[in-house]
Formats: C-alpha cells, structure tokens, sequence
C-alpha cells in the first residue's frame, strides 16, 4: 500500500495527462465582423468560441489588425490558446492553438464562407455561422 503522499501525487500525474487520451476540437459560432477598407481605419471581429472538451464557451471580441487579421493570446477559460483569424476575399481563415495540461500542443485550422454587406467608401459587415475545427498533436 502506498503512503497517502505517494497516493497523491500518483494521481495528480495521472489526472494532469488526461486531457492529451483524447485530442481537442473548438467551435467557432455567430462570427461577426465590421471593417472598413480604408488605411488607418479600424475593424473588430467577434464570435462565440467553445471548448469542446470542457464545452465551456467564450464570447470573444478582438481589433482587427490592418484590417482583416486578429490574434487573441488566451482566453477567459485557457490562457493557453492561440486564435488566429483572417478576413480574405469571401472566406475567413481560422487557425486555434492549444496546449493541454499534459504538454502536448495541439493545433487545428479551417476556412468558413462569409456573407458581407459592403457600402462603398464605408463599413463592410461580414458574418458566418460557424465550424467545428479538430486539433491534431505537433503544432
């Protein structure tokens, strides 16, 4: 029988390399995003952001840089994860980054159609609905 220190420990280890028995996915959902396409004017992109192994949500907000890219560097539940997003001709580019409690890093990425409303010399409003992107070990 082992001493109850020994115990604890044994089971800390094997509950801190739980989370990597089964790989991470994310959803992205209600994406929104309002930009301008004019120098030195600013945007933001916003969407709801799950955990899909915890199923814990986020709701994310962040600027878009030179207008159609944004990186977040954690978020309220795992400061972890990487989010990358970036605006293209009719298609958003998602990339997320995570690293879980057991070490190992986990990567996904995917490509969501959008719908945008573009004034001419004003705000161009883009939106999707959302994807389910599946990390893979080794990013």
């Amino acid at each position: 029988m082992l001493p109850i220190f020994a115990t604890f420990i044994t089971l800390t280890l094997a509950l801190a390399a739980e989370p990597c028995a089964k790989a991470p996915s994310w959803t992205f959902q209600n994406l929104n995003i309002t930009t301008r396409d004019e120098v030195g004017e600013t945007g933001t992109a916003s969407f709801g952001f799950t955990y899909n192994l915890s199923n814990q949500t986020d709701s994310v907000t962040c600027p878009l840089h030179s207008n159609y890219r944004c990186t977040i560097t954690g978020t309220r539940s795992d400061n972890s994860t990487i989010i990358d997003l970036q605006l293209g001709l009719g298609t958003v580019y998602l990339t997320v980054f995570e690293v879980l409690g057991c070490g190992t890093t986990f990567v996904g990425n995917s490509e969501l159609k959008v719908d945008c409303d573009t004034v001419p010399f004003g705000a161009h409003t883009c939106t999707a609905g959302g994807a389910t992107i599946q990390g893979v070990a080794g990013g």
